[in-house]
Formats: C-alpha cells, structure tokens, sequence
C-alpha cells in the first residue's frame, strides 16, 4: 500500500481474510481493504503488468461490496455502503445512487446517518428527471420519497425546506402534464 500498489496490497489482505475469516485481524485486513477502496475511488490507478496504469473506481467499489458481504452488521459495512452511495451520488450515476441510498437503508435505518441516507435518495431520484420531453416517474418516485422523509424526520424536513421542494416537485409535474394537453 505504501508503495502504490493498491490492487496487491488488497489482495494480500483478501487471502488473508480468506484463510482466517474468524481470525484475530479480521478487522485490521477490513481496515486496510477499506483504505485501498477510498483510495481508488479518489482517483488512485491500478498498476497492470507492473507499469500499466488504469482507472480502479470500479474496483473500488466492488472492495466495497466484499467488506459488506465479510462483515455485513459492522460499523465498517455500514461506512463501506455510504462511501458507495455518496460517491455514486458524486459521479451523478443518480439511478445507482438511488439504489445504494436504498440498501444502506435497509440496512441500517435505525442509525444516525438514517435521515441524511434518505434525503439523498429522495434528491438523486429527483436529479434523475431529464426534464418535460422525458418520463416524469423519477418526479413521482422523489415526491413519495421526500414525502416519507417529512413523514419520518420532520425536524430535518424543515430544516431541508423539503416544503418548497414538493413544491417545487408540483409544479414541474404541472408543467409535463401542460405540455401533454398542448401537444
């Protein structure tokens, strides 16, 4: 890891989780897979053939997804899911933010980060819709997933202004339906 080879340092550690799954270090080889995720997912190259740079954040994701699966109730899974969703969320892959949003809530929904995973679901889904000329099912998908989100932490909703952004939400499903009569 130190010296920048991230795929083999996580390799190291997934053979060695491999062959002690209960074993003492467990938690420091999730540590260290961890780290070698964030750091492809921050930009970090995957060196192949020994000199061959290439993209990882695929990787990164999937190093993700196997701390998940060897640890599913740990704190480290839970900040394995939210790493994933937030940096779909980043890359405006809104559908698969959506979807990571959802799993991190199935999963943990009585955590503290509950409310903030929910938030970014409802606003991804709404970032989905391309606009009047498209489907507007990401419009009406966001309107129910802020709604319950009002429902659930209405603190938070008010702090959020989710009110105007219902609103707001209305008014374009206003302007589709317009559209449609005139055309």
């Amino acid at each position: 890891f130190a010296r920048g080879r991230y795929f083999q340092a996580f390799e190291w550690s997934e053979k060695q989780i491999n062959a002690f799954p209960t074993g003492p270090y467990l938690e420091r080889a999730l540590q260290r897979e961890f780290k070698v995720a964030e750091a492809f997912l921050a930009g970090k190259k995957r060196i192949i053939m020994g000199f061959l740079p290439v993209s990882a954040r695929d990787d990164g994701i999937e190093i993700l997804n196997r701390i998940v699966d060897h640890a599913p109730a740990s704190e480290l899974a839970e900040q394995s899911m939210m790493k994933i969703a937030d940096y779909q969320f980043q890359a405006r892959a809104w559908d698969d933010a959506v979807g990571a949003y959802d799993r991190y809530l199935q999963s943990f929904s009585r955590t503290e980060r509950a409310p903030y995973a929910m938030l970014q679901s409802a606003r991804a889904s709404f970032n989905s819709y391309r606009g009047s000329k498209y489907d507007e099912t990401p419009l009406l998908e966001s309107q129910q997933r802020y709604r319950m989100f009002a429902e659930q932490f209405p603190i938070q909703a008010d702090r959020e202004n989710v009110a105007s952004t219902l609103e707001h939400i209305r008014q374009l499903r206003a302007q589709k339906c317009y559209e449609t009569a005139q055309f």
